[in-house]
C-alpha cells in the first residue's frame, strides 16, 4: 500500500477504477485508494481494508488496451467511513 508522501506509478486495468478516473478527471484529483482483505475475493465494498490512503492524482496517461497509466502522491492515512464518500469541493 503506498504511504503518506509516497509517489507511484500504476496501471490500472479494473474497469471500477476506470471510470473513478473518468468521473473525476480534474487536475490533482483527490481519490481514497485501499487494499483488498482477500485478494482472491470479490471486487466490493466489505473486500476492501477500513484503513484507507487519501492520494493525489498527479498524472494520467491512456494507454492501449484500454489502461490507464497514473501518478499518485500519498497525502494520509484515513479510516473508511461506514457510507459511501462523497466528492470534495
Amino acid at each position: 500500500m503506498l504511504l503518506p508522501l509516497q509517489v507511484a506509478s500504476l496501471q490500472l486495468a479494473l474497469k471500477p477504477n476506470l471510470q473513478l478516473l473518468e468521473d473525476y478527471p480534474n487536475p490533482d484529483q483527490i481519490v481514497g485508494t485501499g487494499g483488498f482483505l482477500n485478494p482472491d475475493g470479490s471486487y466490493s465494498r466489505s473486500n476492501i481494508s477500513s484503513t484507507v490512503v487519501a492520494r493525489k492524482v498527479l498524472s494520467r496517461i491512456k494507454m492501449a488496451r484500454g489502461t490507464t497509466q497514473v501518478v499518485l502522491q500519498g497525502l494520509r492515512r484515513l479510516v473508511r467511513a461506514p457510507r459511501p464518500f462523497l466528492p470534495g469541493a
